[in-house]
C-alpha cells in the first residue's frame, strides 16, 4: 500500500486523543498522530495544530497552514469534520494563491461535541492532513 494511502486510512480513523493547545495557539501537549503532514504534501505544507484545544462551542478552533511552493495546493484546501459514521461535513475552505500562511477555521458549535476528527484536503480531496479536537 502507497504512503498517502496508508495516510489516508489513518484519517478515517476514530478519533483518539488530541494535541492540546492554548487560546494564543502554544503546544501544551503533543499527541504524535495529530496534525501530522501527508506524503503527498510533506515538502510543500506546514500545519499549525488547531487551537485552542480543547475547545468550547463558542470557541473559533483554528488551523494555521503554511504553503512554501507555487502548487503546494493549487486549488485551495477545505476543513472537514468528520461525523461519527464517516461522512466529511465541510467547515471551511480557502482559496491558496501560492506560498504563505493560511488560515482554516470553524466556530466549535459548528465542530460538534466530545472528540471530533478534523481533516484538511486539498480541493480535490487529497488528504493534507487531520488531528483531533475536544470540544466541551
Amino acid at each position: 500500500m502507497a504512503a498517502q494511502e496508508t495516510f489516508d486510512l489513518a484519517a478515517r480513523a476514530a478519533p483518539s486523543g488530541y494535541t492540546e493547545m492554548s487560546a494564543s495557539g502554544e503546544v501544551v501537549r503533543r499527541d504524535p498522530d495529530d496534525w501530522r503532514v501527508s506524503p503527498a504534501f510533506a515538502t510543500r505544507i506546514s500545519i499549525a495544530p488547531a487551537f485552542p484545544n480543547p475547545a468550547t462551542s463558542g470557541s473559533l478552533v483554528r488551523v494555521g497552514v503554511t504553503i512554501f511552493e507555487f502548487d503546494g495546493a493549487p486549488n485551495g484546501l477545505v476543513l472537514y469534520r468528520r461525523t461519527a459514521d464517516g461522512v466529511l461535513v465541510r467547515l471551511d475552505s480557502r482559496t491558496t494563491s501560492g506560498p504563505g500562511a493560511y488560515e482554516l477555521s470553524a466556530p466549535g458549535s459548528l465542530i460538534g461535541s466530545g472528540l471530533v476528527r478534523l481533516v484538511v484536503a486539498d480541493a480535490f480531496g487529497l488528504t493534507v492532513t487531520y488531528g483531533d479536537v475536544q470540544v466541551r
